[in-house]
């Protein structure tokens, strides 16, 4: 199944694609992914795909609001990925 698009616009907020009325907020974004559901979240001044950098804000986020999460499990993510990035949303 292909993941649920998103849009982050400059005002810095998120909308699923097509529906620009409906502000999606971090909160229901991190409920969305917890469900199950792949998400693509794409910069809409440049195209870029923010996802990562998304989930990683929503993931602080929780853990600043007492969210357990495991540190083990943020270190073995942060081992995995020791190339860099270079591919962008198509």
């Amino acid at each position: 199944m292909a993941p649920r698009k998103f849009v982050k616009y400059l005002n810095r907020k998120i909308h699923e694609e097509g529906s620009r009325k409906t502000y999606v907020s971090m909160v229901e974004l991190g409920h969305i992914v917890a469900q199950g559901h792949d998400v693509l979240i794409v910069d809409d001044a440049t195209g870029e795909d923010v996802t990562l950098l998304t989930l990683a804000r929503i993931l602080y986020e929780r853990c600043r609001d007492g969210y357990a999460v495991m540190p083990e499990a943020i270190a073995q993510l942060i081992t995995a990925g020791k190339r860099p990035r270079t591919s962008k949303a198509a």
